[in-house]
């Protein structure tokens, strides 16, 4: 049941939103460390370039979280349901099996 969730497109555009704001942490925190460094280069941008492309960044990632979480509550649900008739099935199966059994003992000569 887990890999199913590891193998739908939310579930992959989300790691990859994960692995570029990691990415971009890595950089900044990379350039906070080193900023009185004699002859360190900075990555990236300056810090209010950084700031900036974070706020809309995070703009971007909140839509695309919301996005992404509807579209996962919407393929559990969906999941849920499936279960749930699956379940519904057996037990209608199972309740027959046993009437079946009942009318085939009651049917025997004694």
């Amino acid at each position: 049941m887990i890999d199913q969730i590891y193998d739908r497109e939310n579930y992959i555009l989300a790691k990859k939103l994960l692995d570029v704001s990691h990415a971009r942490h890595e950089a900044l925190s990379g350039n906070l460390a080193n900023a009185e460094t004699p002859g360190y280069k900075r990555v990236g941008k300056t810090p209010a370039e950084s700031l900036f492309q974070a706020s809309i960044g995070s703009f971007v990632v909140g839509i695309l979280f919301r996005w992404v979480t509807s579209i996962w509550i919407r393929n559990v649900k969906q999941m849920l349901i499936e279960k749930r008739q699956t379940a519904v099935v057996a037990m209608v199966e199972a309740e027959e099996s046993k009437r079946q059994e009942a009318k085939e003992q009651s049917a025997k000569p004694v």
